[in-house]
């Protein structure tokens, strides 16, 4: 009878001992998070959520893949943000770090997928403002990409959809779009000029162009200053818009 107390005591004991071992790991990863040790604080989730007699709650699975996107193990960041995103957790910040994660390993398609359905899923009480910013914003640095790389119409097609979203730089991108049209309308006025008074008809015709794109262009620095009124570079270029429609109206 005693030898049977004693292994069903040592049993207990055993319990006992690992219960507290899956606390303390999950304690240590809260710990390593707070101290901002990403990689230890992802190591002590996975260890406790492969713990027996434990269990993945939301907190621990979301912080989980915080540290993984941090500790840039980008692939187990959108395991974890899956999770959360099917628990409904967190969800706009599941579904932002889980389109961050995508678009740290360059797959901008996918992230592009993610952060359309998570503004859907979370457009009450606009808490799908920062998914919102995050497109735009990506946009927007696709469509400074192109111009540098002097892909003109690329360009235009990132800004006119930076556009539509609500960002830091929104403002910035109809002003992008109005030089792209300036710029455009001035180049095919160049072109026509030297023929002025010689081809009289023809010249017409090609001012007529440059002026249709000098005014698109005016209308995207209106809609620049809607945004933002003391914006400079729209406020120049306005300046120099007007100027060229007067210049053709001579």
């Amino acid at each position: 009878m005693k030898k049977f107390l004693f292994v069903f005591a040592v049993c207990l004991f055993s319990i006992s001992t690992f219960a507290q071992s899956a606390a303390e790991l999950k304690n240590a990863a809260n710990e390593s998070l707070r101290s901002k040790d990403y990689a230890g604080a992802l190591v002590n989730f996975e260890k406790f959520f492969a713990a027996d007699d434990t269990f993945e709650d939301n907190a621990s699975v979301y912080n989980a893949g915080y540290a993984a996107l941090k500790s840039k193990k980008y692939g187990k960041a959108l395991k974890y943000f899956d999770k959360t995103i099917n628990a409904n957790y967190k969800l706009a910040k599941s579904y932002r770090f889980k389109a961050y994660s995508f678009q740290k390993m360059k797959k901008f398609d996918e992230m592009i997928a993610v952060l359309n359905t998570g503004i859907e899923a979370c457009k009450a009480n606009n808490k799908n403002r920062k998914l919102v910013a995050m497109l735009g914003k990506h946009y927007f640095k696709q469509g400074v990409k192109a111009l540098k790389d002097k892909k003109e119409s690329e360009a235009e097609s990132n800004f006119l959809l930076a556009v539509a979203y609500k960002f830091k730089n929104q403002a910035n991108a109809y002003v992008n779009l109005a030089t792209i049209y300036f710029n455009r309308g001035a180049s095919i006025l160049q072109a026509a000029t030297p023929h002025a008074n010689t081809q009289v008809e023809k010249y017409k015709a090609e001012a007529t162009k440059a002026e249709d794109l000098f005014k698109k262009a005016l209308d995207q620095v209106v809609k620049a200053k809607e945004i933002n009124p003391e914006n400079a570079a729209a406020k120049s270029l306005e300046s120099n818009i007007n100027t060229a429609i007067k210049n053709i109206k001579k």
